[in-house]
């Protein structure tokens, strides 16, 4: 059913509008209450949703693993990364 769901989605290029919707809730960390920065925030999402999110990130992910110059969607790499790279270069 999921299958179907999804592959519904990918052919019209289309997610049901509850999928972007996400309900932030405040936890209590420690110290005053009082203070915004002992609260940490916990974003409740649909499930489904978020399923489907892993699925096409993981597909995203595949398809630029085999770029080495690619920083952006690697984990452990950055913007930054290359643009470290491209100073490096044009310093020498």
């Amino acid at each position: 059913m999921l299958v179907q769901l999804f592959n519904k989605c990918l052919k019209e290029q289309n997610i049901p509008d509850d999928w972007n919707v996400g309900y932030i809730n405040s936890i209590f960390k420690k110290g005053d209450k009082r203070k915004c920065s002992n609260y940490s925030g916990i974003t409740v999402i649909n499930s489904v949703g978020r399923l489907y999110g892993r699925i096409i990130k993981e597909k995203r992910e595949s398809e630029y693993e085999d770029i080495e110059e690619q920083n952006g969607f690697h984990a452990g790499r950055s913007c930054t990364d290359g643009i470290f790279v491209l100073q490096v270069i044009k310093k020498t």
